[in-house]
């Protein structure tokens, strides 16, 4: 919601400078972004078409390679049994979502020791933490969300889900297929959502063989 309201201010700004400075405007809204720009745009587009249409009309997207669908994300994480070259990232997001939605949850209760003591002295993003999600964390914690009883993280989760809906405007989903930051399903998941609800105007792009960082090039250009 932050994401998409921030937007969303930004963009009234921009449209107010722009009437004072005499600048015209077409009235045509065209969205784009990658990675977290890429949820950011997904959300902002949600927002303005169910919130704030007829102001902002979005007359086309482009998402590229954004975290749409959270709870799949975080049960990929719990099931891994390797090294996640980015586990540091969603380390991050994890301790984010337990601030923010007054879940509270101690280290000890989430992290396995020595690493849980190392985190608390010296911050989620301390050096020489394992990679291998069974190897970080407390076994209770995956159970957690593997077997759903989880429900506050489960819960926050879901409320960051942003690939459930039906786009009224054209929509392009742009990702790599060996996406390791952000996986591919993010995309696909969208997609198949998105057409089950009957969207017409929703296109998936594929990046064949593209990571991460070497499909952002090509998502520009596309």
């Amino acid at each position: 919601a932050s994401l998409a309201t921030t937007c969303r201010d930004m963009m009234r700004a921009a449209r107010e400078f722009c009437a004072r400075n005499q600048v015209n405007l077409n009235g045509k809204v065209f969205l784009t972004g990658y990675s977290e720009g890429g949820y950011a745009t997904m959300a902002t587009f949600k927002l303005l078409q169910e919130q704030h249409n007829p102001e902002f009309n979005v007359t086309a997207c482009a998402a590229g390679a954004g975290a749409y669908d959270k709870t799949a994300f975080g049960n990929y994480i719990v099931n891994a049994n390797e090294n996640l070259n980015f586990l540091p990232t969603y380390l991050w997001v994890l301790d984010t979502y337990n601030r923010i939605y007054n879940i509270n949850r101690p280290y000890n209760q989430l992290f396995n020791e020595p690493y849980a003591t190392n985190i608390s002295q010296n911050g989620i993003f301390v050096d020489g933490l394992p990679l291998n999600p069974q190897v970080l964390f407390k076994s209770d914690f995956l159970n957690g969300i593997k077997n759903g009883t989880d429900t506050q993280f489960i819960n926050a989760f879901s409320q960051n889900n942003n690939f459930d809906w039906k786009p009224t405007a054209p929509l392009r989903l742009i990702h790599g297929t060996k996406d390791d930051y952000v996986p591919f399903f993010n995309s696909q998941s969208a997609f198949d959502a998105m057409q089950a609800r009957g969207a017409t105007q929703v296109s998936l792009s594929p990046i064949q063989d593209g990571n991460h960082f070497t499909s952002a090039v090509p998502f520009y250009l596309g």
